[in-house]
Parts: structure tokens; sequence; C-alpha cells
């Protein structure tokens, strides 16, 4: 679409725009290469654009908005950017945003999470506001707002937004205006300062006993259902993502071990985990059971729920309701968090445990360790003397000290500070 020519000297750029017209951009006889090239890259997006029906790349709405004098003149001739009365429309935050949609490809779940802080930016601040006029102030005033009821149309007729939720929408929308300072299309980011790290809400984490989640499984109507479901309390993998992306080539029967691809962590750097079939779970006959139903050569475990429309916490709702038991918030993460926290009950070695859950001993102890009603039971009938480690472990006889079960303070305490705690070591003092 464009080329770079040397005439008489001097280093034209020529192109031809959607129309058909042939344009030529004298960029004289000393721009280094490296900027021709630059130059070259952002008209052609520009040519690409006006054909296309898009917004340009960030890169090219920064550039362009930086020119002046004959390049501006020639671009504005052959209709690749707009004079300056009209420029200022790709300036705006809806403008923005849209750019922002095209530009960036994120999982199917980001992208929901990404439209609803869209909407609530929208909402509050109208699509024609310009991009540089939202200041600090004005993004606290806007993450105040997600917390009260009918604020904006996103949370009218609802009750106010949780600490967790507003943190998430805030943390999309410092998303957005980062990527706005790159491409050097504002100075700073208004969001710097909010609040957008995650919170752990001790309400909702409850553990899921064998007992209740025993009961649910007898009401499921087919084997795969159970297998889900077992996979979520027995297995701690995270539902949908990690259960739906199981593959009968991850099952390693002999070892006894599950390969467990995350899409949550791989961009982190660790996406794929190998877990034990645990023995003190019926995980195994489970996972026997379907694979007897399998079709030849079919690939994935779970078949029959992979459709993307279809509700799983809706149905699992209606089945726990059909088992009698009381449903628990935070429908599968609590199951997964239960398996966490048997886990280190029965012992395991904190950065085994993590290890096989996926995520650092810090997010264990934030989000996923709960506190199991038959302890207080436990702790109450303890005596004088005896090892609250081995009382608590829940397992006969075991005599391991603190610093092996997390789940006591102290051993808490060590696995996150170490052995020297969270103050420096000094030589000498």
């Amino acid at each position: 679409m464009a080329s770079l020519v040397r005439q008489r000297g001097r280093l034209v750029l020529a192109f031809v725009v959607a129309t058909g017209k042939r344009c030529w951009l004298s960029l004289g006889s000393n721009m280094p290469a490296d900027r021709a090239g630059t130059f070259k890259e952002r008209i052609e997006d520009l040519i690409d654009a006006r054909k296309r029906g898009r917004l340009p790349m960030p890169e090219t709405l920064a550039w362009t908005g930086r020119l002046t004098g004959h390049v501006r003149d020639v671009l504005e001739k052959a209709g690749l950017i707009d004079r300056p009365e009209t420029a200022i429309a790709v300036l705006t935050l809806g403008a923005w945003l849209e750019c922002y949609g095209q530009e960036h490809t994120v999982k199917v779940s980001s992208q929901v999470a990404l439209r609803q802080a869209r909407a609530n930016l929208i909402d509050f601040f109208g699509a024609d506001t310009a991009l540089d006029s939202i200041g600090p102030y004005d993004a606290e005033r806007y993450r105040q707002s997600l917390k009260r009821p009918g604020a904006n149309r996103r949370t009218t007729e609802k009750k106010a937004l949780s600490e967790a939720t507003v943190r998430r929408r805030c943390r999309s929308a410092r998303q957005f205006f980062r990527a706005a300072v790159r491409a050097k299309v504002i100075g700073t980011n208004p969001f710097d300062d909010i609040p957008c790290g995650s919170v752990g809400n001790e309400r909702r984490r409850v553990f899921v006993s064998r007992a209740d989640i025993e009961a649910v499984i007898a009401v499921l109507p087919d084997a795969e259902w159970r297998l889900i479901v077992s996979l979520a309390r027995y297995a701690g993998l995270r539902c949908p993502s990690e259960i739906l992306g199981l593959e009968w080539g991850h099952v390693h029967w002999a070892e006894k071990r599950l390969t467990i691809q995350s899409p949550k962590t791989e961009a982190y750097g660790g996406g794929v985990r190998v877990i034990p079939i645990y023995g003190d779970t019926p995980l195994e006959a489970m996972l026997l059971e379907v694979y007897g139903q399998a079709a030849e050569g079919q690939r994935y475990v779970i078949t029959r729920y992979r459709d993307p429309s279809a509700n799983l916490r809706t149905m699992f709702l209606r089945y726990i309701d059909k088992a009698g038991v009381a449903p628990w918030p935070r429908l599968w993460q609590n199951l997964r968090a239960s398996r966490e926290t048997e886990l280190f009950d029965l012992g395991y070695p904190p950065q085994a445990v993590c290890y096989w859950q996926g995520h650092s001993l810090a997010i264990s102890a934030k989000h996923y360790l709960t506190v199991r009603p038959e302890w207080y039971e436990r702790a109450s009938r303890a005596t004088e003397g005896q090892h609250a480690g081995a009382e608590l472990s829940g397992i006969k006889g075991n005599t391991q000290t603190t610093d092996r079960n997390p789940l006591c303070v102290g051993g808490l305490q060590s696995a996150l500070m170490g052995p020297q705690g969270f103050e420096p070591w000094t030589k000498g003092l």
C-alpha cells in the first residue's frame, strides 16, 4: 500500500488511498531509515483503517495527533486524517474504548469483564468526554459511584456492588487508561492511585463438607456431571476452565496423576501443573466411569456440557436444591477452597498444596483457606500440653510440628514469613 523511493536525492513515500488516488509525501534527504519506516507503517495503518471502517491503532492515533505542517497537510488532503476541527472525536472516551476493544485480544471471560467496565465508564462520564479531561478526582468519584445503587444505568434497581467487584471494575478502567498513556494519547493515568487490588471476603468463604457434596452427587443426572463436581471438590480444579480443558491424554493411569492446563495462569508462566488422583477420594472411580462411556478417539473428558451457553452454575443450584442441601456462596470456588483446606489439614507440605492448586501461599491464605466447624470442637476438647498441630491435623497419631501444618498459626506464619520473620537480619545486632 505504501513504498519508499528516492527521487533526486530526497526520500519520498508513495501510497495509494482507498479511492485509488496516488499520493506522495516528501520526507526530505536526511530522515533516518527507521523513522521513515515508522511513517510507512503509520500511513499503511491509516489506509487500512479507512478501508475497513475501523479506528487506527493506538500508536497511530498518538502519531497523527503530533503531526504538523506539510506532513499533516498531505494526509488531510489524502483523506487519511481529519482536519483539526473534527480530529478531536478520536480523543473522546468512547472512541478510545472502541479502539482498545479492536486492538486487544483477550479470553472470553475477560471480554465480559471489560465490557462491563466499559459500560460503567460510558454511563458515568459519557462517550463524548475528552479522554485527557478525566483526572484523579474524577476517577475517585467514579469509584464511589459504583458503590451506590442507581448512580448509573448499570447499577439502577440493583444493590450496591461489593468492594471486590468495585476493585475489579476500577482495575479494568486503569488498564484502559494505562494503554492510553503508553500510546501517548494522554500524559498520566487518573486511576493510578485508585485501590484496585483483590480483597478476600470472609463471609463468602464456606467449607463444603463431604457429606453435603456426596448428597448432591447422589442426585446428579449422569456420570459426567458427577465427575465435574468431583473434579471441583476432590481435585480442587477451577470450573469451568480447567475441568472442561481436561483431556484423556492428560490422565496418567499408571502414575495416578492428572496434567492440568490452566488458562487463568498461563500468562504468568504457570499454565501447566501435575496433580495426584487423590486416593482419599472417589475421583479415580469417577474417572473410570466416564472413561468407560467415552467414544473411540474422544479428546475431552467432559463432552456433554461444553456448549458456552450451558450455564453450569444455574444447573448446579437446581441439583443442590434437589438434594436438600443449603446452597453455599461462590458455588465452584468454595468447592476448590474446601479441597485445599483438606489438603493442608491432611498435613501435606505448603509447597506441594500450592503447586497442586496452582497459586501461591499468599493467595491461599487470602482467598482459600477456611476454618472447618469441627475444629472448634476439637480445640475445646484439647487437654493441656496436647500438641495442637496433631489434634487439628485430623490424622490419628500425627506428631508433625506446626511448621509442617500451615493451618496452625505458627506454621502459617513460618511459611509466609520464613525462619527470620519480616525484620531484616543485621550482622552484629
